[in-house]
């Protein structure tokens, strides 16, 4: 994994995560969650994060976020922007 990070978040983004539209602000902006209940995949999955730039945040117990611009822009590099 520490040689394929992006593989790897690839995966827990299309199995237990998604692409999703927050609203702050009265604004639509773009966002990446991912849902687990093992804290150890939680771990791995925001390490994975660092190791490729990404500033994951803790949502609550089970969900990471990643919601900067940026950090968004390159998980749609990774996993594929799939909007029509």
């Amino acid at each position: 994994m520490e040689q394929q990070p992006s593989e790897f978040l690839r995966g827990c983004i299309e199995s237990d995560g998604c692409r999703h539209r927050r609203i702050v602000g009265g604004r639509n902006y773009p966002a990446y969650s991912f849902t687990n209940h093992s804290e150890d995949i939680l771990r791995l999955f925001v390490w994975a994060c660092g190791l490729i730039g990404v500033r994951p945040r803790r949502a609550n117990r089970v969900t990471i976020s990643i919601a900067r611009r940026t950090d968004v822009a390159t998980l749609d590099s990774i996993v594929g922007d799939n909007r029509s």
